[in-house]
């Protein structure tokens, strides 16, 4: 299983799924093309890319919640 189908998997999570409904569409069009950008990186590599994503913008209202959802998106594909 690859980062992107994770995510689209939170959609029927429990709890992702709330972190997700409190997104727009652009939000979710910013985390999927993330992923696809960046998905040939290893594990920590996808996470310091994600850690360091808004350095150099400005940051969305929900940045916390995109960064948290691409965390987990990292942490739950195999090695």
């Amino acid at each position: 299983m690859n980062r992107l189908e994770v995510f689209k998997g939170y959609k029927n999570h429990p709890w992702f799924s709330r972190k997700i409904s409190q997104l727009s569409l652009v939000h979710l069009i910013l985390i999927e093309h993330f992923i696809n950008s960046n998905n040939e990186l290893s594990k920590g590599d996808f996470e310091l890319a994600v850690n360091r994503m808004f350095l150099d913008k400005d940051k969305p209202k929900k940045y916390k919640e995109i960064q948290e959802l691409l965390s987990c998106c990292n942490s739950a594909i195999s090695s």
